[in-house]
């Protein structure tokens, strides 16, 4: 009888402490993940300015200046403990000065995306961290030929938690089919460090490098950081600021009036602002 009793408390002390860690993160940490029945909100907004250029093996080609607006709306529900439901879109608008050849007009470019998949957060012990996740999207606008691109996201999240610092890294592949056919693939890799500083403000720091294996040969690397308050435990704000570290470098076979040849894009002083409001529901 002592013995069921003390087997019963200790069972207990178990579901309390997977309790504990399902709901150990604040909202603001990147390894949040809403539990069964809960789901998190999150709308930002993104505001960059870059300069670009194009040219081949003869010189200078095109010179351009894009303002980049971006609106976002991404949700996460929990079909459970460890799988969530996640689905959002994306609005963007580019405003160009210049023109960078080889397009043929200098209009505005307007683009809408959306999509929708699922993640499963695999190990949580409250020291280790691993989430996956899968989404399909659907992009329509300006660049997008034949109407449409769709195409899918694949990625993983690794964390420790604990020290001075929260590091992670996020790796990720996006394959895209456009113009009917092709597909480009695009790899990221992202490390992280989130820091708690009291139970309302936080921070995290972040550096990215990303690079496709398509036709159009493509490399960028970024450092950004935000700032994180908690109104509460289900609100919170986020500021943060991002800069491009090296110039952003694309290749790519074009046709021009001579015949075809390849064709070098590079943007430099790439800087964008970025807020976003969270919540849960």
């Amino acid at each position: 009888m002592k013995k069921s009793m003390m087997m019963a408390v200790s069972a207990a002390v178990m579901l309390m402490s997977a309790s504990a860690l399902a709901n150990e993160y604040p909202l603001t940490h990147p390894f949040y993940t809403p539990d069964k029945g809960q789901g998190i909100s999150q709308t930002a907004y993104r505001y960059s300015e870059c300069k670009a250029k194009s040219n081949d093996a003869k010189g200078l080609l095109g010179f351009k200046k894009i303002k980049s607006n971006r609106e976002n709306e991404d949700y996460a529900y929990g079909l459970t403990n460890k799988w969530t439901l996640d689905l959002g879109y994306e609005h963007f608008y580019d405003k160009g000065k210049g023109k960078m050849y080889p397009e043929v007009s200098d209009d505005d470019v307007k683009t809408t995306s959306w999509y929708i998949g699922f993640s499963n957060k695999m190990v949580d012990n409250g020291k280790t961290f691993l989430k996956g996740s899968f989404d399909y999207f659907q992009r329509y606008g300006d660049v997008v030929e034949n109407g449409q691109d769709k195409g899918f996201d694949l990625a993983v999240l690794y964390g420790v938690k604990g020290g001075w610092a929260d590091p992670y890294v996020r790796l990720q592949y996006t394959n895209t089919i456009n113009r009917g056919s092709d597909n480009d693939g695009t790899g990221e890799v992202l490390l992280g460090f989130y820091k708690q500083f009291s139970r309302k403000f936080a921070s995290n720091l972040a550096f990215s490098y990303s690079q496709s294996t398509d036709r159009i040969k493509d490399k960028y690397t970024e450092a950004s950081l935000d700032f994180r308050y908690a109104f509460t435990a289900k609100q919170a704000l986020i500021l943060g600021f991002a800069t491009q570290l090296a110039d952003d470098q694309k290749s790519q076979d074009v046709v021009l009036a001579t015949g075809t040849d390849k064709v070098n894009f590079k943007s430099k002083s790439r800087n964008r602002v970025f807020v976003s409001y969270v919540t849960t529901f």
